[in-house]
Formats: C-alpha cells, structure tokens, sequence
C-alpha cells in the first residue's frame, strides 16, 4: 500500500487543526451498501463533517477516518464486493469517501461482511498507540449464519470467516462496534451482539437513519472513556492469570474489578437512547462469542425471529456448496488516504490467481454502480423484498401487516416506491406507521456500568491472548 505524509495541522481542511491533545483516535466505518441502506448512507453523507468535528472538539484527539464499503458476491452482486479507503486526517478526503457512496443492488439476504471485516483489519493502517474503533453498521447476516435464504449456506465464498477475523480484531486492540439497523436485523441481534463483545465493544441498536451520527458520535466518546481505565483492569487481570496460572474467569474478575472501581468512584461515559442504557449482552451472544467458527456458531444458532418451519419451499434458494478457497480480499478498491492530485484514481487489486485477474477503474465501477441504482424494481425483486421483511419478524402476520403499512422499509428511497401504474391497479394508500424518533445522548460523569466493566475485562484477555473459563 502507498504510503503518505500527514498535511500540516494548519491545513483548515485537516480532522485535527483544533486539538492540542496527543491521544489519537482511529475511526473506521464498515457500512452495508446495498439497496436497503440507502437512508443511512445519507444520513452519513449529511452528517460526516458534524461527526469529525464534534469527536475533535469533545475529546481533543488526533482523529483519522477510513471506510469500507461491501455489497455481495457475483453473481448475487456484480458491482463490487468490497471498496477500501485507507485511513485519511484530512476533513474533505474523509468527506469524499463517503459522499462517493451509493446504495443499490444486493442479491441474497446475506451480504460480504466477512471480506469487509477481514479488510478492517489486514488492509487498513491502523496507528500503534490510537484507540482503535471499528463501526460496523448493517441490516442483514453475513453468509455462512443460515442454512437456507443464502447462495452460500457453508461460509461466505472468500473463505473468510468473521468469527476467526474478530478474534484478531480484539488481539490488535480493535474494538469493533456493531450497529444494527433494526427491524430489519432483529433477527440477528445476538449475532451481531456476539461480534462485537468479543472484541470488548457493543451491540447498538438503531430504528432509524437520522439517529446515526449521535450514535457515532457518542460511541466513540464512550470507547474513549473507558479506554483511559485499561490499564489499571490490566493490571488486575495479569494479576488474577499469575494467581491461577490457568484459565482465568472473566465474571469472578468482572465483580471484583467493578467493586474497585465503584468504590474508587470511577466514573465514564455512557451511550443511551431514550434515556435507557445500550442493552447488555445477552445469555445466548457471550455462548456465541465464545466460538472460534461460523461452522459452530451455524451449528448452535436458533433463529427466534425465523425457522425452516415458517418459510415455504419457494422461499429457500439453492445453496452453491461448500465454499471455494481463495483470498478474504477479493476485489478490493483502495483509496490512498492523501493522494498528490484531486484527479487520483484508485487502484482496484484482484487477489484472484493471475488467468483471472482484472483491473477495472474507478469511472467504470461508478458507471456499474449507478445502472443498478436506476434500475426499477420487477415483480421478482419486490417479492424478494417482502420475503426478507417478513424474515424479520417473529409472527408471519406481523410481518404481513408490516409490509403492507410500510412498503417493507422504514425508510425508502423514490426508487424503490416506483410501481408500474400501467399494468397494476393502485390499491387505496395503506396508513404508515409512524415511528418515533428516538433521543440518543451520552451521559457524562456517570459511575462505572457493570457491564463496562465486563466488556473491559474482555478487552484485557482478548488483547493478552489470555485462556478464560
């Protein structure tokens, strides 16, 4: 990868030419770019300079910003599969990142999170000494979850797997945050939820786009916070590993840590939304979050939001088999956080044996992209999507009465609402439902959670490769 020098911190357009701190903060955006995150990614694109700007004033930290963009797999997707853009401290750059996202196209339920989160961590140039968050924001499972709805039931087809590829997240002190666009992910919270405590972060849920940037925001101000207690729980893990010179046991080491600290008057940050914590990890994530493999999480998952026996024959596509081995980075396009020239164009690398390699430029992937975007929906393509909203609920005719009071989204695009008048009659316009909005905030000086503590004690094991009972 090409290697760049930082631009002056008296640059205007630099993340960091107000701040006199010297903690460092590395920021990367994971973001689902399929058709149905296209609310989000506005909200994104709204929002990134008040997100960037916001972080530096709070926390004073020296701020770089990377995102990943993922769709899916040919032939479910044939845009791109994954697209890089590398750490970058320059406020315009990050802004362009995001703002040259678009949301369309794809294929199965399942999307290419596991080559997006092995990029997360192999591709980009993580800083040695920053705290480092990574920001998973998504609305549908990865492949390999399901045994059925998915074109590749056995494990997504870049022979990654997003339970070996968090587990290095956590050894490089990589706190991964899951943030799952809900209703939509309901169904998978204890997935996501599993993910992101395995490396010491958390499950967000999120009912909608405009809350995004608070989210943002707010999570990195807590990661932040609670990073600054990372050396004193250290120290009483590594003391608890040589006490035992075995297995350690994170709950025991999660009272008694939490005790010290409370009774200290150790006090944090702390995410909420509607003035009620982030929800603690449940029973059935921290079993999940204990496997090594999608094989074993697969093995062990009961869906309660979906199960063979609720779907119809029809709805179950034909898996492809078992997984074909290549690399985790497929296709991925890179984006050299500073380039030399505004006209740069980034380089896309096909890890593909060389009989297959191809090269294509940025003009003719944003070309690819913007003709799935305009595509009008067909029949097939609606129906795909109630099949994957009814997925989402618990109660057929919950999902039936969803659908059709809202289209299957809560927030759709024009496109996606165009019909074909000519050949279909309009029905009487459904009422929607009218969803309220959600107040996220942080609350500030607030005594230590216990369940901050536990995902602190997480941390320290996962980063010491640490054995826990």
């Amino acid at each position: 990868m090409t290697t760049t020098t930082s631009s002056s911190l008296a640059d205007s357009t630099d993340i960091n030419n107000v701040t006199a701190s010297n903690q460092e903060l590395d920021l990367a955006f994971i973001i689902d770019a399929t058709g149905s995150m296209s609310s989000y990614i506005l909200s994104a694109q709204k929002n990134m300079i008040n997100i960037i700007d916001e972080i530096v004033r709070s926390e004073r930290c020296l701020l770089n910003v990377a995102l990943i963009l993922y769709r899916d797999h040919p032939p479910q997707e044939m845009s791109f599969i994954i697209q890089v853009n590398d750490f970058t401290d320059d406020k315009d750059q990050a802004k362009s990142f995001i703002d040259s996202a678009s949301a369309a196209g794809g294929g199965d339920l399942p999307e290419a999170i596991a080559p997006a989160l092995d990029a997360a961590v192999n591709v980009l140039s993580w800083r040695k000494n920053s705290v480092k968050i990574a920001l998973l924001i998504a609305d549908a499972p990865p492949h390999g979850l399901l045994t059925y709805g998915d074109t590749w039931p056995l494990g997504d087809p870049s022979g990654c797997d997003p339970m070996n590829t968090v587990a290095l997240m956590a050894e490089k002190s990589i706190t991964l945050y899951s943030v799952g666009c809900e209703p939509a992910v309901s169904s998978y919270r204890d997935f996501f939820m599993a993910i992101a405590f395995k490396t010491g972060g958390q499950y967000i849920p999120l009912d909608h786009a405009g809350n995004l940037a608070a989210v943002i925001i707010g999570s990195a101000q807590e990661e932040i916070s609670l990073e600054k207690l990372m050396a004193q729980v250290h120290e009483e893990v590594m003391k608890e590993a040589a006490a035992r010179g075995g297995p350690v046991d994170e709950i025991e080491l999660t009272r008694r840590i939490q005790d010290l600290l409370k009774n200290g008057g150790t006090k944090t940050k702390r995410l909420k939304i509607d003035n009620n914590a982030i929800p603690s990890i449940t029973t059935k994530a921290e079993q999940l979050s204990k496997m090594t493999t999608m094989q074993e999480v697969r093995d062990n998952w009961t869906s309660t939001g979906f199960t063979t026996s609720t779907m119809t024959t029809a709805m179950i596509p034909k898996g492809r088999g078992k997984p074909r081995k290549a690399s985790c980075i497929t296709t991925t396009t890179i984006a050299t956080a500073k380039t030399a020239s505004s006209d740069y164009e980034p380089k896309v690398t096909t890890t593909t044996p060389p009989t297959t390699t191809t090269t294509r430029s940025k003009r003719k992937v944003a070309e690819t992209i913007t003709s799935v975007k305009k595509k009008k929906p067909s029949a097939e393509s609606s129906a795909g999507k109630r099949r994957s909203t009814r997925l989402a609920f618990n109660n057929p005719e919950d999902a039936e009465k969803y659908i059709d009071e809202t289209g299957g989204d809560t927030e759709t695009s024009e496109e996606e609402e165009e019909t074909d008048k000519k050949d279909v009659a309009s029905p009487p316009k459904p009422t929607k439902l009218i969803k309220k909005l959600s107040s996220v905030h942080l609350d500030e000086d607030e005594l230590l959670d216990i369940s901050q503590t536990r995902r602190l004690v997480r941390k320290s094991v996962a980063r010491n490769k640490l054995k826990s009972k």
